[in-house]
């Protein structure tokens, strides 16, 4: 920390080691790890991370997050998918908080800052792919930004 400017760093990340499915307990065990298909369901990233930083000076903090989702591929035996596999995928996040006063803090953020389309994959059965995307693993919405106004008694 320098006089009243400072900068944070962090990195939250995921490996998963395995992750398997097996539908009873006469069936083949499933690898789902870095797939995604009809037994797996939705993507199974190998990696998953948030990389963040912060800047703080004077009455002002800003923070910008780099979120990353491994590249993944169509679990074997789905051939007949139209996509067979989604590159890595990264998400930047902005926010910007003032102080106005001891009490009044006014924020402004900005999810999907750059507003990267989610990859379509067409509608997949066993996945929640209604919208042609896994919208829960992926951003459908687009860019959004948000403003609050935070006030502490």
């Amino acid at each position: 920390m320098l006089g009243e400017t400072s900068l944070d760093i962090g990195l939250a990340g995921t490996y998963v080691l395995g992750s398997s499915f097996q539908s009873s307990p006469n069936s083949e065990l499933i690898e789902c790890k870095g797939y995604y298909g009809d037994s797996c369901g939705g993507p199974t990233a190998k990696i998953k991370a948030n990389l963040s930083a912060g800047l703080s000076f004077g009455d002002w903090k800003i923070g910008l997050t780099l979120r990353h989702f491994d590249k993944v591929t169509a679990q074997p035996g789905n051939e007949y998918y139209e996509i067979q596999s989604i590159p890595s995928f990264n998400y930047l996040d902005l926010s910007v908080q003032w102080k106005w006063n001891d009490t009044v803090r006014v924020n402004l953020s900005a999810q999907n800052l750059t507003d990267k389309d989610p990859p379509i994959v067409a509608n997949i059965s066993g996945g929640n792919t209604a919208s042609n995307t896994y919208a829960d693993f992926y951003d459908p919405l687009g860019r959004r930004l948000g403003l609050g106004i935070s006030v502490t008694f």
